[in-house]
This record gives C-alpha cells, sequence and structure tokens, in this order.
C-alpha cells in the first residue's frame, strides 16, 4: 500500500482528550474487514467499495464526520485526485488523494454510487456522495454503526476505531510529516489555535521518549 501524500495547504476540527492514534497495519485491517460475502459485482460489493472509500478520505483529509456526510458528488475532481470540503465556517479546503485513495474513491463510483442499482430513494440524496444501504444520505448515526461493525469485525473491541481517531491520526501524521501548526489549522478548519496546540504537544511527547 503506497504512502498517502499530505497537501500543503489545507486539514480539520479536533475532539478533546487523550489521543488514540490508528497505526498503518490497524487502517489496513480495516479494509481488508470492509470485504463483504457476495458475489462479485453484487450489492454487497458496492457497500465494500463504499466503505474502503469512506476509510481512505478520513485517512487522507481528517475532515469531521459532518464534513463526511454532506460530501457532493461535485465535490470530487477524478481527473485531479482531489475532494473539496467546505465546513461550517471558513474557505473552502481542497485535499489530493493518494493514488490508493483515488482508486478506492473511483471503484466506489463506478462499482456502486453511479450505476442504476444505487439510484437515491429521496430527492435530498440526488447529489450526495455518499449513501447508506437503504441508498439515503450517509448520515452520524449511519457511520458510527458502521465502524463499530468494522470494529468488531476487526477485532478491536477493547478500543474501538471510530472517526475521530482517523483524524486525530491525520493531525499527527501531517505535523510528523514537516507540517506546520498554521498550516494544520487550516487544513482542519479549526478557527481557534489551542484546538490544534494538543497535536503539537503530543509531537513533542513523542520525540522526549
Amino acid at each position: 500500500m503506497s504512502e498517502p501524500l499530505f497537501p500543503h495547504e489545507v486539514i480539520p476540527a479536533v475532539p478533546q482528550g487523550p489521543l488514540h492514534l490508528v497505526e498503518p497495519e490497524m487502517f489496513v485491517h480495516l479494509l481488508r474487514v470492509c470485504q463483504l460475502p457476495g458475489s462479485p459485482g453484487g450489492h454487497h460489493a458496492g457497500l465494500t467499495a463504499r466503505n474502503r472509500a469512506i476509510l481512505w478520505l478520513l485517512w487522507e483529509t481528517g475532515m469531521q464526520v459532518s464534513e463526511l456526510c454532506h460530501l457532493r458528488l461535485a465535490d470530487v475532481d477524478r481527473a485531479g485526485g482531489t475532494v473539496t470540503v467546505q465546513g461550517k465556517r471558513g474557505p473552502l479546503r481542497t485535499f489530493s488523494l493518494s493514488p490508493d485513495g483515488k482508486r478506492a474513491l473511483g471503484a466506489y463510483l463506478d462499482q456502486a454510487r453511479l450505476t442504476p442499482a444505487w439510484e437515491p430513494a429521496v430527492p435530498e440524496a440526488q447529489d450526495r456522495l455518499l449513501l447508506t444501504e437503504r441508498r439515503r444520505p450517509l448520515i452520524k448515526s449511519s457511520l458510527t454503526g458502521l465502524f463499530q461493525r468494522m470494529s468488531r469485525r476487526a477485532g478491536f473491541t477493547r478500543m474501538p476505531i471510530c472517526p475521530s481517531m482517523l483524524r486525530d491520526t491525520y493531525a499527527i501524521r501531517f505535523l510528523q510529516a514537516g507540517g506546520t501548526l498554521a498550516a494544520l489549522q487550516q487544513q482542519l478548519g479549526i478557527a481557534d489555535r489551542v484546538s490544534v496546540k494538543r497535536y503539537e504537544h503530543f509531537c513533542e511527547q513523542q520525540r522526549q521518549v
């Protein structure tokens, strides 16, 4: 699996509390448990592609759950390999996806979202990127349930994986790759600098170990 590349101008908001990061091997395991039984090209194949796309989007952008759920088809630039996010405040943030991320998102579009079988069931889902199994807009509770099921299948029962952990992981990896705190704040779409300082503090602690 190739290492995702981080853009230099963009990132997401941060939940408080201790940081629990998702290691690369844990992420790979989550990708594997996305595989659902069923014949190739069947409904389960579409759900598998959707779940992997969700994981890659969170892993490579660190966007908030609300931002993920409100992504539109028009926010994806397949030719450029980017995804654009509009938060509650601040400018648009554009994220470049790695080759693996682009493949995962493309597979979801081609195998599920843009096929007749995934025709939206309600008008408000027409332009949404991510749909539920019932072809309705993905919402926070749907995503929470999905991560709970994936965590159980992956055997992460003592500390289930949640989207905020992928967001925290993105922030730490960004700083470790040489990104500045100001750039991280912009990419996370956070107005308060104090909210991103804890990532810097975490990296400093790691360097002292």
